[in-house]
């Protein structure tokens, strides 16, 4: 592993390699992994152009784990605080919910 969290440039490159958006679920990131693979995988090159393959697939894998190192090592929270954050329909109800007065 070469770093445990890498800068963000590294990162975002990463991400970008696999076509994985700003915001991604782990199985978004597995998906396009997979996907990637069955396209650029030496072995389905067909004798062309395989040293690119190669280099791409080396690129492909990189990025992967780098993502995957990431995702392995996010802190998660399990507060009511950090789940209504997430949960946008509590956040709507929320917003639009009349306000009761102080008692």
């Amino acid at each position: 592993m070469e770093e445990a969290l890498p800068a963000f440039r590294t990162l975002n490159k990463a991400r970008k390699v696999l076509g994985v958006p700003e915001i991604a679920t782990l199985d978004q990131i597995k998906t396009a992994y997979r996907k990637l693979v069955l396209t650029y995988h030496p072995d389905r090159c067909f004798d062309r152009d395989k040293p690119l393959y190669t280099r791409k697939m080396a690129e492909i894998n990189r990025a992967y784990r780098i993502l995957m190192d990431y995702v392995q090592n996010y802190k998660y929270i399990f507060t009511e605080k950090a789940y209504r954050e997430q949960d946008t329909e509590y956040a709507v109800r929320r917003f639009f919910e009349p306000r009761r007065p102080a008692k």
